[in-house]
């Protein structure tokens, strides 16, 4: 199995280089779902374990009313990945970072700033939605292929570790949280967010709501 996994590596690689063009095409096709889910695991493990940088926070009470609203978009048909992806929610307790994140496979991370920067339900609502679409067009993964680049990726992945997840959570420690989409990836989500709130009871005027309030402070 590994010397099967090694060859189809080796020509991965090989139409990498012959087509770049092709190269997120080609990862979807190398990288399955479950791999996304895999990765986020390894992640969300790494995350938890770094007190020192990430605090999550132990509050049911919240917890469970942003994983509802997480539930309720899953509702929609325009979501796809949600037999594979848990689209799990974790909140992290930092009042200063006005952020949310998510990674590979449907980990969804919010922090507590961003909530009392929100004020609405309707927006927290669109910010979710938000991220749930980066997480459906697998751009988490796309951002971590660009850190570590598809060489060293593959190289964890066909290497002697039986559980090259860990090793990779390791490698990027949490890192996710601070890498940026591109601005096509970013107005792509906006797009499919939109789409995800159509088919919900929340507010579409709520992701409006949030990037004025963004402008305005």
């Amino acid at each position: 199995m590994r010397i099967k996994k090694y060859i189809l590596g080796k020509i991965f690689l090989t139409f990498l280089i012959i087509n770049t063009s092709n190269c997120e095409k080609l990862a979807d096709s190398f990288f399955s779902e479950k791999d996304d889910v895999k990765m986020g695991l390894s992640f969300d493990k790494e995350i938890r374990s770094n007190s020192g940088k990430y605090t999550v926070l132990q509050d049911k009470i919240l917890l469970n009313y942003v994983q509802k609203i997480v539930n309720t978009l899953k509702k929609s048909p325009k979501i796809k990945r949600k037999s594979v992806y848990p689209y799990k929610v974790t909140i992290l307790d930092d009042d200063k970072v006005i952020n949310a994140f998510c990674t590979p496979g449907g980990f969804i991370y919010v922090y507590t700033g961003l909530m009392k920067f929100l004020e609405n339900e309707a927006s927290l609502a669109a910010v979710l939605a938000h991220e749930i679409a980066h997480a459906e067009k697998r751009h988490a993964r796309q951002r971590m292929l660009s850190r570590i680049g598809i060489n060293i990726l593959l190289s964890l992945l066909l290497g002697s570790n039986d559980n090259p997840w860990i090793e990779l959570g390791m490698k990027l420690g949490g890192g996710l949280a601070v890498l940026h989409n591109s601005r096509g990836d970013e107005k792509e989500a906006d797009e499919e967010a939109f789409k995800y709130l159509e088919n919900s009871p929340y507010y579409r005027g709520g992701m409006s709501y949030f990037f004025d309030k963004v402008s305005d402070g």
